[in-house]
């Protein structure tokens, strides 16, 4: 199996599913999209657990969200504003039981945990 989430100028975070068949073959198990994920297009978005139950999305409405996936539904588990005027990409982690993210732009960094 494949896990994808994607997110772009639509403003909309989509997680699908493939299966790989051995004959080269790719079927679409599931899709999930959550249309208004984001004020603006999304400009980043990434697993956080490799089954892929958790994952952050950000956008250019300086949001950083985390959402679960489970039972054929993403929900918003939270929110944080970022002081990066127009992220252009980040990297999260998991530490203990905490989640720490750098956000990016040209010109500014910030760390949240």
């Amino acid at each position: 199996m494949l896990l994808v989430v994607t997110g772009g100028d639509d403003n909309a975070l989509v997680f699908t599913n493939y299966l790989l068949t051995e004959d080269n073959s790719i079927v679409v198990l599931e899709e999930q999209v959550l249309s208004s994920a984001h004020c603006t297009q999304i400009t980043g978005a990434q697993f956080l657990a490799p089954r892929g139950n958790w994952l952050v999305s950000t956008g250019v409405d300086q949001r950083l969200r985390l959402w679960q996936r489970a039972a054929g539904s993403l929900q918003e588990h939270c929110s944080r504003f970022s002081c990066i005027p127009d992220i252009a990409a980040f990297a999260c982690w998991r530490q203990d039981f905490f989640l720490a993210c750098t956000l990016c732009m040209c010109d500014g960094r910030q760390l949240l945990s």
